[in-house]
């Protein structure tokens, strides 16, 4: 009809991890974006290494709060977990960070949640200082490991190369 306004559909994403910022931020320009996430940053599984050796650095680069990325200002951002889907009635069941639930009502949905490793990522619902606990956590947990490794590994290592050294031949 003319003169009425049109009412944007609803998109709701699961998981505000690389690829559903990307999506949020591309979808918001045509819908109302809803992105459900169980960390209010996006904390990027890029450059192990050097997370593992020098977290303050990439702790800038690579430890971002959603709410610095420009091309999200408009996307409700509701930090949750999505505890289940119900494609019928268009909905997510979310179980927010005081254990309360709640239904999000959708049009489209974009599930973009990831994987889960048991390293770095995962399904829990963190605030940003527990995220930065567990940051710090890691390094000093591998330290620890590398100390009950290296004395492990030395009779492991001994038993591995004898098994494999080439016996001496004498010239005849």
């Amino acid at each position: 009809m003319l003169g009425q306004k049109r009412t944007a559909q609803t998109v709701a994403i699961i998981g505000l991890g690389d690829t559903g910022v990307l999506v949020a931020s591309r979808l918001v320009k045509q819908f109302k974006v809803i992105g459900i996430t169980t960390k209010p940053n996006l904390v990027s599984g890029q450059e192990l290494g050097k997370r593992l050796t020098d977290l303050p650095w990439w702790s800038v680069h690579y430890n971002t709060p959603l709410k610095r990325f420009l091309g999200l200002s408009a996307v409700e951002i509701i930090q949750a977990k999505a505890e289940w889907v119900n494609p019928e009635q268009r909905s997510v069941r979310i179980r927010l960070p005081d254990g309360l639930d709640s239904i999000i009502h959708y049009d489209y949905l974009v599930i973009a949640s990831g994987t889960s490793n048991g390293f770095w990522r995962d399904d829990s619902i963190r605030s940003q200082k527990e995220i930065d606990d567990a940051l710090q956590e890691t390094p000093r947990a591998l330290r620890r490991q590398r100390r009950s490794l290296s004395w492990v590994g030395v009779p492991v290592v001994s038993a591995v190369h004898s098994t494999f050294a080439v016996p001496n031949r004498q010239n005849k």
